[in-house]
């Protein structure tokens, strides 16, 4: 089986795990939260508006001592632009993602310190299932060095092995609400 088809299959069994839980999102909160205030060198903060069954990183904007970035599809590629106010400064976007409103400002990848990944299924080892359009891996591998990678997710989403291509990027760290 290729891989692509191995994370085909793996894909469906995740879906259907998010599918059928109802995670709490604020134990992760708190490890990022005490991640960041051990680590004030990160200025600048990818998160993300969080799909059914993701990791809701929102209520993190009220730690305004940071800029917090969120992504928009654009074509092929990723843009991030500074959120201040989910409620004001999110809407629908590509495929039904809240994404920055057209007022928002575009920050650029080389100002980025941190980007929190949202994933399907991560390994302890780092490495991350997207949904499997590769916006975020051809993201990733165009960042600045010195800038981090962490993965959010929920303890049953972590899995021993996940299949890789050479395009994959791996995470520096990821969080559950187990560790």
């Amino acid at each position: 089986m290729s891989i692509s088809d191995q994370k085909k299959s793996l894909r469906k069994v995740m879906r259907e795990r998010l599918r059928s839980s109802r995670p709490d999102s604020r134990q992760i909160q708190e490890r990022i939260v005490h991640y960041l205030e051990t680590h004030p060198e990160h200025h600048c903060v990818a998160a993300f508006a969080p799909l059914p069954g993701e990791v809701d990183l929102l209520p993190l904007l009220q730690e305004t001592k940071r800029t917090w970035v969120f992504p928009k599809i654009s074509g092929e590629s990723i843009h991030f632009y500074q959120v201040k106010n989910p409620t004001l400064d999110l809407a629908p976007g590509a495929y039904s993602i809240l994404e920055p409103a057209p007022h928002c400002h575009e920050v650029p990848l080389s100002q980025i310190d941190l980007i929190i990944c949202p994933g399907i299924a991560f390994s302890r080892n780092g490495a991350r299932l997207g949904r499997g359009k590769g916006y975020y891996d051809r993201t990733l591998c165009q960042i600045r060095k010195g800038a981090s990678i962490v993965g959010v997710c929920f303890e049953f989403q972590i899995i021993e092995t996940i299949p890789m291509d050479q395009h994959d990027v791996f995470m520096n760290q990821v969080f559950t609400e187990a560790y």
